[in-house]
């Protein structure tokens, strides 16, 4: 058995190969390994969906305040006088946007220097004193009375310096609080519920670049937006997790980097615009929240978005874990959008890129090849800030929106790579991730298809592993393309469809596990195949080859013992012809005959044994099971008297000698295998079984016929074929007699053929009962239809025997045979 397991095969070839594609796929996704190349592959071909799926149509939730070319002609460059961002914040909202994501962070004080002068004085300047006139009045009256009048307009002087130090400070205090920051900060503070601040992450070694007051200021403003308690998702149910939240895999920052504390305050919203490519420069994931100590920090998309429903976003535990998040639940309103995201890639989210950018988000200027507007009102997902600030901007471009303001001036933004375009702005990326949640189509690629994906390759594997041996070279040189385009296919429509499975690892384990098993057969199994196909191509018909290459061990020494039945036929006289002819005469004749009897045999399924001079030896039922073995060795023997018949017209025509056969046909439990030594064998029968079918073919000249069939045969046939029962015999090399029978037809007698039979048989009976006078009539009312009838003359013989010499006591009718 164990020998058997180990023995090489094929199909343990495809699942070995299998097994290795599975476990380095594992390894791969859970970080056990490296694969660079793979990685970048798999994502190209992300890139190559994306382009075959095309663009998908906008649900036209999302919008875009652009800070673009023309609002840079008409504002100046940027960053613009924060005064103008705080107006353009405040019309977007007066116009109905349901929410306003700043992709921009202003960290460091306003850089106009007039602004700074003012801050600078107001700080210098101090504050005013409220009892300086109180105390200098003190002072005065406590002064003797000759120095009264000495102090008195020393003490007016100083007040009337007070008030106008105090007029000085009222005027930069209101200054001051008219800078832009200020500007902002109110602004903010009131559509705090609509605004949604934009932040950067920050690394521990950005993080100690800055004065720990300062991180102090940020991590107070945004604490307000830090997502402290994690949740997990029992039953689509939140419930809160009260352990320690430290997901190794979750986007990690050390601290975030939040506007200024003149310009922000305490219950604003704020969103991360930190975001990383992929390691070819290209945008395909985006991480919803980022960890931040032990709590959770929402990207700009999902703070933006959130805002909809007026809930934070929750962070869902993933089924693998201390791993990563199982995705996020983003309140748009009734429902939650459950953003999927990938536990062994940083929690991140695959982002379905709806299309290419500036073409696909219109804008109301933008125009087709017709010169008709390419949007209209509502439809138009880009407004430019130069139409918001003068006030031309259409209300319904932003109305009940989530909209993103960002900077899409050229040389002025940051520049993200696309499956769709080769540069762009990246606040388009903040966009799509927000269509996505919006319109709720998502790009599953989570660490559960993990599991998927390693299956697939097993049962990809195992598939290739039982097709492959089944099909000759060119069957199975075609799957490649096959294989190849079919998974592609299936791949594709999955992807059209929200779920982004791997691509280029099955494609590239089918050619392997095709090919692998293609040279195992070659090198190994197909050698072996062509040593059987050598040792049997002339013993077996072509149908019967191909199911013994199933299984070339049986190309092996020794045997089985199975049920078969076996054929021997002869030419009757073929001695004394041979001494007639030339032996070149002899051997021509012979060739003539054997030929097309052989292939009878092979028609029939049957394997040729062996050529013994003029005889054959055959036998149905191996290699290959036959259960009609039996009728298959009749229809043969009858065939064979047909084949006969035309030869002896052929040869009469040409006035050769003629010839005739004798056929014996047994079945029977028989030895069959290989028989010989280790380096010579042949694929033959042995048994007493066999021995009977060569008496039995013998047995024809005793009784005049030309076919006789065995019991065990008959027993098999019995009403398939014409035959009659010919009594027993004692054939030599035998203690123990059989029943014989003439084959005479397939099928079944017609009337006289049926009445004829049952006379013959019905003689039988008068034979073994020694009624001679019945049984005498009886043969003779056969040989009326039958003339010449063989068996019919010899039993009458014998009868003519058995009256002149009655058998004794014991005898039961058996004719014991003297010879061979």
């Amino acid at each position: 058995m164990l020998k058997k397991l180990l023995r090489p095969s094929a199909f343990k070839v495809a699942l070995a190969l299998g097994l290795v594609f599975a476990a380095l796929h594992f390894c791969r996704r859970t970080g056990l390994i490296s694969a660079y190349y793979l990685d970048l592959v798999e994502s190209k071909a992300i890139d190559v969906k994306f382009r075959w799926r095309g663009p998908l149509p906008l649900s036209h939730k999302v919008a875009l305040a652009e800070i673009d070319d023309r609002a840079v002609q008409a504002y100046g460059l940027w960053p613009w006088n924060r005064a103008l961002v705080a107006e353009a914040v405040q019309k977007l909202v007066d116009d109905g946007a349901a929410a306003v994501g700043l992709d921009m962070v202003f960290s460091d004080p306003d850089r106009n220097s007039a602004y700074l002068t003012l801050s600078s004085l107001k700080d210098k300047l101090g504050a005013p004193d409220p009892e300086l006139e109180a105390r200098l009045k003190a002072v005065l009256a406590k002064a003797p009375a000759n120095l009264k009048g000495e102090l008195q307009p020393a003490v007016d002087a100083a007040l009337r310096e007070h008030a106008r130090l105090a007029d000085d400070r009222e005027l930069v205090s209101h200054a001051v609080g008219k800078a832009p920051d200020a500007v902002l900060h109110d602004a903010f503070d009131k559509d705090s519920d609509t605004v949604v601040l934009g932040t950067i992450g920050l690394d521990d070694e950005a993080t100690r670049a800055f004065q720990p007051a300062v991180i102090e200021d940020w991590q107070r403003a945004t604490r307000s937006s830090l997502v402290t308690q994690a949740f997990v998702m029992v039953n689509r149910a939140p419930k809160p997790l009260q352990t320690k939240v430290n997901w190794k895999n979750v986007v990690h920052d050390a601290a975030v980097q939040a506007w200024l504390p003149s310009i922000s305050s305490d219950g604003l919203h704020y969103g991360s615009f930190a975001m990383s490519s992929d390691l070819d420069g290209t945008m395909r994931r985006y991480a919803p929240l980022r960890m931040v100590n032990d709590g959770f920090f929402p990207s700009l998309a999902v703070a933006a978005v959130s805002r909809i429903g007026g809930f934070p976003p929750r962070p869902l535990q993933s089924p693998v874990e201390k791993t990563g998040l199982e995705g996020v639940a983003v309140n748009v309103g009734a429902d939650d959008a459950i953003v999927p995201v990938d536990a062994f890639d940083g929690s991140k989210m695959l982002i379905n890129w709806l299309g290419p950018n500036e073409s696909w988000w219109h804008a109301p200027t933008d125009r087709g090849a017709d010169g008709k507007p390419l949007c209209e009102g509502a439809t138009c997902d880009r407004v430019s800030m130069a139409d918001v600030l003068s006030g031309k901007a259409d209300p319904k471009i932003v109305k009940d929106k989530v909209v993103f303001v960002g900077v899409t001036a050229l040389g002025d933004y940051d520049q993200r790579v696309t499956p769709f375009t080769p540069f762009g702005p990246g606040v388009y990326v903040h966009m799509n991730v927000a269509e996505d949640m919006l319109s709720g189509r998502f790009l599953t690629h989570g660490s559960e298809l993990t599991l998927v994906e390693c299956g697939l390759l097993l049962g990809i594997a195992l598939l290739l592993g039982l097709l492959i041996p089944r099909l000759n070279l060119t069957a199975q040189l075609a799957t490649v393309p096959i294989g190849l385009g079919g998974y592609l296919g299936s791949n594709v429509f999955l992807f059209n469809h929200g779920t982004q499975l791997f691509t280029v690892t099955p494609l590239i384990e089918i050619a392997a596990v095709i090919f692998g098993v293609v040279f195992f057969q070659y090198f190994t199994v197909d050698a072996e195949k062509r040593q059987v196909r050598t040792a049997f191509q002339y013993y077996l018909t072509e149908s019967v080859m191909t199911e013994m290459l199933k299984d070339p061990s049986k190309l092996k020494l020794g045997g089985q013992k199975k049920n078969l039945t076996v054929l021997f036929s002869d030419i009757r006289g073929f001695t004394t012809l041979s001494e007639m002819l030339e032996p070149s005469e002899v051997v021509r004749r012979l060739n003539e005959y054997l030929t097309p009897m052989t292939n009878l045999v092979f028609k029939t399924g049957g394997t040729l044994d062996k050529y013994m001079g003029d005889a054959i030896m055959a036998f149905w039922g191996a290699p290959v099971d036959q259960p009609d073995h039996a009728l298959r060795a009749c229809e043969t023997a009858v065939a064979m008297l047909k084949e006969l018949h035309a030869l002896r017209a052929k040869w009469k025509a040409k006035g050769e000698a003629d010839i005739d056969i004798g056929i014996g046909l047994n079945s029977g439990d028989i030895h069959v295998g290989n028989m010989g030594s280790d380096n010579r064998f042949d694929y033959t029968v042995i048994g007493d079984d066999v021995n009977l079918a060569s008496r039995l073919e013998g047995t024809n000249k005793s009784y005049g016929t030309r076919v006789i069939i065995g019991e065990n045969t008959y027993a098999q046939v019995k009403g398939k074929v014409v035959a009659r029962e010919l009594g027993g015999v004692m054939v030599k090399g035998k203690k123990k007699p059989v029943t014989i029978y003439e084959l005479r037809d397939m099928g079944a007698p017609g009337p006289t053929e049926a009445a004829t039979i049952a006379a013959f048989e019905k003689g039988l009976v008068a034979y073994r009962a020694r009624d001679w006078d019945g049984a005498e009539a009886c043969f003779h009312e056969v040989m009326k239809t039958w003339a010449n009838d063989g068996p019919s003359e010899k039993y009458l013989e014998d009868i003519a025997d058995k009256r002149a010499h009655p058998p004794d006591a014991g005898w039961d009718g058996v004719y014991v045979m003297k010879t061979k």
